[in-house]
């Protein structure tokens, strides 16, 4: 049988319908066999309001148990699902609209309010499916007939682009279940497992949270929220819920450490914990493996355009206070070469920017011919068509053992407690403001405490108040995007051949924080 995305909860039914699905806060424990039930619901209301094959549905709602119900209901319908923060700015709401153009929205009453206005003005008319008990009241809840093939899209999600506008990465079922197989083998999922969802669901990063449970028939937590905002309440869902497999943001990691939380929570359900999303200083690496040690780490990388991990390091001993973390291998069935500028391999501790390829790869950027032309390539002398490299961008090598190391990025794109954001996009934001005349962005650390903060550098007319830029920003870019710090500057640094100069501006920065 060629398993799609949504058949992984299907089989977890047909094996033990009242075992727990979901736990949340809001609903309490969901068993796969009322999740089920939902989710047919919610197919059905779709297909009876006219979502076809490939169409794509957005779903604006909470992170509740109802919001996973709404992902398997799309793709029982055979459709696309494109998740979208309820806390996403209008500004940015409207370029994804109008680049997806959803055949329909999934939502509760605050993404209806929030999304509504933007509906209007860009007359798109989808249909709109309330996640209400009146709502799918008298729906039928068996399986509606399914069509759609391993080839199909599962998914669009909407990462930082660097023309200003958002950019959807494609992802197929057969990205999906390629990476939910190597996963549950790899990390030894059961139906026993507790696994932890603390990732956003419009985040790749909670792919793994979601598929994974499910195709081990093991049960998921669904943090709120607010426990990510305050990391301590989190460390104690993790004790109180049993959590035993966790794949986490590297930050958030290293804030529970730094805030004491995880000295006063011993965490002892937790068996493996994956971090990913950026580097995790490895002196709060080594406090979490004291901590735990009977816990298994691992040090994950992979883009969104590679679906989820592309490669994972199994960190076997506690790591010295400056040592840096291979990433590891690739994955079964991808492989990650590391090329010269030229395209030619890299030989053995040489640099270059690695490219992924394999059933990971995904399809490419939705309405973006140009920038999926640029970020994939054919594999040079295969015969198959589909053998396609996504170049990543980053840059590292392969030691004399095949692993790989991570050493930077080829482009201005960065990672920002957890997130992969393209300064690009900031730059044009802050662009786009009256009487602003230039602007940069950089990713900096902190000379005194070594953390790294966005900073924008500004141009402004006279009289222009920069402090208020933040305020502004607010309304266009989600929170991850806005810059921490802005500082005046005018004119903008740049070399003789008119490129930012990057070494000044970081001079302006440490000026401007150190006493």
């Amino acid at each position: 049988m060629v398993y799609l995305a949504q058949h992984y909860a299907e089989a977890a039914v047909a094996h033990d319908p009242d075992r727990t699905a979901i736990r949340c806060p809001e609903a309490g424990m969901i068993s796969y066999g009322k999740l089920e039930a939902r989710a047919n619901q919610i197919a059905h209301a779709l297909i009876d309001a006219g979502v076809t094959r490939q169409d794509r549905v957005m779903i604006c709602h909470r992170r509740t148990a109802d919001f996973v119900a709404a992902i398997l209901a799309v793709l029982k319908a055979d459709a696309i699902y494109v998740p979208l923060p309820e806390s996403s700015p209008p500004g940015r709401s409207r370029r994804i609209l109008e680049d997806c153009r959803p055949r329909a929205l999934i939502c509760d009453a605050i993404g209806k309010s929030r999304l509504g206005p933007v509906l209007d003005e860009l007359r798109v008319p989808p249909v709109e499916v309330m996640l209400g008990t009146a709502t799918l009241a008298g729906v039928p809840d068996h399986r509606p007939p399914s069509v759609n093939i391993d080839a199909d899209l599962a998914y669009i999600l909407y990462t930082s682009g660097s023309s200003g506008s958002p950019k959807g990465v494609m992802v197929t079922h057969a990205n999906l279940t390629d990476y939910v197989a190597w996963a549950v083998g790899y990390f030894g999922l059961r139906a026993s497992d507790r696994v932890l969802n603390a990732a956003p669901f419009y985040f790749d990063m909670s792919t793994f949270d979601v598929y994974s449970a499910q195709a081990a028939g093991a049960s998921l937590s669904i943090a709120p929220a607010e426990e990510l905002l305050f990391p301590a309440r989190l460390v104690q869902r993790i004790e109180r819920d049993g959590i035993t497999v966790w794949k986490a943001v590297s930050s958030l990691l290293t804030y529970i450490v730094t805030i004491g939380a995880l000295a006063r929570d011993p965490l002892r359900s937790l068996q493996r914990l994956a971090f990913a999303g950026e580097t995790f200083p490895t002196k709060h690496l080594a406090e979490w493996m004291r901590t735990l040690p009977d816990c298994t780490f691992y040090n994950a990388y992979g883009p969104t355009e590679a679906t989820g991990i592309a490669a994972c390091h199994r960190v076997e001993r506690v790591p010295g206070m400056d040592e840096l973390l291979p990433i590891g291998t690739a994955c079964a069935n991808a492989e990650i070469l590391v090329v010269r500028e030229d395209g030619s391999p890299a030989g053995v501790g040489e640099r270059g920017e690695l490219w992924i390829r394999g059933a990971c790869v995904s399809a490419g950027y939705w309405n973006d011919p140009a920038g999926t032309d640029g970020a994939f390539v054919a594999r040079r002398g295969s015969l198959a068509a589909y053998d396609r490299m996504y170049r990543t961008g980053d840059i590292g090598y392969a030691d004399a053992d095949g692993v790989l190391h991570l050493v930077g990025r080829r482009d201005d794109q960065v990672k920002y407690h957890g997130y992969r954001i393209d300064l690009g996009e900031i730059v044009s934001a802050v662009q786009s403001l009256p009487d602003v005349r230039d602007a940069a962005v950089l990713l900096l650390s902190h000379p005194r405490t070594r953390t790294a903060e966005l900073v924008a550098f500004v141009d402004a007319a006279s009289g222009h108040q920069v402090p208020s830029l933040r305020t502004s920003l607010q309304r266009m870019l989600p929170a991850c995007m806005i810059p921490s710090r802005c500082i005046a500057r005018s004119p903008l640094p740049r070399t003789d051949r008119g490129k930012l100069d990057r070494l000044a501006l970081e001079r302006a920065y440490h000026e401007a924080v150190t006493p």
